[in-house]
């Protein structure tokens, strides 16, 4: 998944079977890479053995998305990572308190996993959803999957946190204006949803003592 972020060295490694899906460097959806031989020699069981639905020319968009990823690669790394960069330190000026999960350790320079305390990761999906901002709370094989990611849990990290969970991904679409949109849409959920827990708490019948 992170073909389009990270340089393999298959024949370095001790992999022996790798498979890297196109359409997340923007190649044809129908089209998967099977990678079988340690001495670096591609192969593609798809390419040989075409399933229904897939077409050759599919394989040629495959090439030119590749060459597109290795052309733009170090541009497009640095523009990223400068958006993230944006959208963290701008969450870190409104939600003082806001998590960001992995900060400071490597990153693919697209995502960010963050976590406000005091929300759901479920109630701010589905609002952020009818805002027009995609995210998930799991891991990207779980697009808009609203359960705790099983990666936070194992690293550790509280439930209540992990519950609160949202990744957000940057693209070769997305601009400073996405990132502004976003800063404001997530502030003003993170304050709405706050407030109402608070109201929630402060309508409480107390008990009473005779």
């Amino acid at each position: 998944m992170a073909l389009d972020f990270s340089f393999f060295r298959f024949e370095r490694s001790f992999v022996v079977f790798l498979v890297f899906w196109v359409f997340y460097a923007y190649g044809p959806a129908a089209v998967t890479r099977p990678v079988a031989d340690a001495s670096g020699v591609l192969a593609s069981f798809q390419d040989t053995t075409p399933i229904a639905g897939v077409e050759r020319p599919f394989f040629f968009g495959l090439a030119t998305a590749a060459e597109l990823l290795l052309a733009e690669h170090d541009v497009e790394h640095v523009r990223l990572s400068t958006m993230r960069a944006m959208l963290e330190q701008g969450l870190r000026e409104r939600i003082p308190d806001v998590i960001i999960h992995g900060a400071g350790a490597p990153r693919a320079p697209h995502i960010t996993n963050l976590s406000i305390p005091g929300t759901s990761s479920e109630s701010m999906l589905m609002a952020l959803d009818l805002r027009g901002i995609a995210c998930s709370a799991g891991s990207a094989c779980q697009s808009g999957s609203m359960s705790a990611s099983h990666v936070l849990t194992a690293m550790g990290v509280a439930p209540d946190i992990a519950n609160a969970a949202v990744r957000l991904s940057l693209g070769s679409l997305s601009t400073d204006a996405c990132v502004q949109r976003t800063l404001d849409v997530l502030t003003t959920l993170a304050e709405k949803s706050r407030v109402g827990k608070a109201t929630s708490a402060s309508c409480a019948f107390e008990p009473v003592t005779f």
